[in-house]
């Protein structure tokens, strides 16, 4: 399933959407483990893309992200400036 972009956006032809559906882990993380690469695209109608940007991603939230977290066992996330 294609994941939207909100705003006056359309997402880069050929770039990965972020899969929703990930099995869970067969191993159990350490206490505090934590998620060291991550990034947090839009709602690119509430946050705009820069002009200069690379590409233009599908929307995924922070919600979503706090989501998957909890999902594969991490404790926290480092939240990475995208380009």
């Amino acid at each position: 399933m294609a994941h939207p972009t909100t705003g006056p956006f359309e997402k880069t032809p050929g770039w990965l959407d972020w899969f929703s559906g990930p099995s869970k882990p067969k191993f159990q993380l350490p206490a505090g483990a934590v998620d060291a690469h991550c990034h947090v695209f839009g709602p690119g109608a509430e946050f705009p893309y820069a002009p200069e940007r690379k590409y233009t991603p599908c929307d995924a939230s922070k919600a979503q992200l706090f989501a998957l977290r909890d999902h594969l066992g991490f404790a926290r996330n480092v939240i990475v400036q995208a380009t």
